[in-house]
């Protein structure tokens, strides 16, 4: 069974647009012919999460879903649960990826600017004024 991902604001409104807020539990569907981008519930498979990361993922149960390239659509969705994605493990997924880009070289600028993404993550440094 596929689980599938629904990228939203802190607030449950939408992240990558559409109209309205989400709640867990609450059923949002469409009517007439599905259209990505336009008349749909759009949400997304674990692969195609990468490409739709935002401030809040959920999960989301889809009723028909069908594969639309980049990102999933269905006629309906219900929220199911919030995941334990924030801008905390956004920052902290970042500089994970930027480590593994550098790992290789070892060049001591990249590995301190990663160091000092993650002290800022935890709140340990303050970001640079401008």
């Amino acid at each position: 069974m596929t689980t599938y991902y629904k990228v939203l604001n802190e607030d449950g409104t939408c992240f990558h647009g559409g109209v309205g807020r989400w709640e867990v539990g609450v059923r949002r569907s469409v009517k007439g012919p599905l259209v990505a981008c336009g008349n749909a519930i759009h949400a997304c498979t674990l692969e195609q999460l990468f490409d739709w990361f935002g401030p809040a993922i959920w999960e989301i149960s889809l009723e028909e879903p069908r594969d639309a390239g980049d990102k999933t659509v269905a006629r309906a969705g219900t929220l199911v649960r919030r995941m334990g994605w924030n801008s905390q493990t956004a920052q902290l997924f970042a500089a994970d990826c930027a480590a593994r880009v550098v790992k290789q070289t070892q060049d001591t600028r990249c590995l301190s600017a990663i160091l000092a993404a993650r002290r800022f993550a935890f709140g340990l440094i303050e970001a640079a004024a401008h």
